[in-house]
């Protein structure tokens, strides 16, 4: 009884997660998409950047240990 239970239980979070994902998909106006993608998370990561990188190395602030034992207890 469990195990039904439990795979019942699943099937209904699986549906639900599909659905909602087909609701935001037709909910939302293509304008909002738009807008998202032009300034959202991966904004400016486009293939070809107009700003190569320098090739310094940046500091995190800490010495380098380099090749010294650690003492750890």
């Amino acid at each position: 009884m469990e195990t039904s239970l439990f795979i019942g239980l699943f099937t209904g979070l699986l549906a639900l997660g599909a659905s909602m994902t087909y609701l935001m998909t037709v909910i939302v106006p293509a304008v909002a998409y738009k807008h998202a993608q032009n300034h959202g998370r991966f904004a400016g990561l486009e293939a070809a950047q107009s700003n190569p990188p320098s090739g310094k190395a940046s500091s995190t602030g800490y010495r380098s240990v380099g090749k010294h034992a650690l003492n750890v207890c």
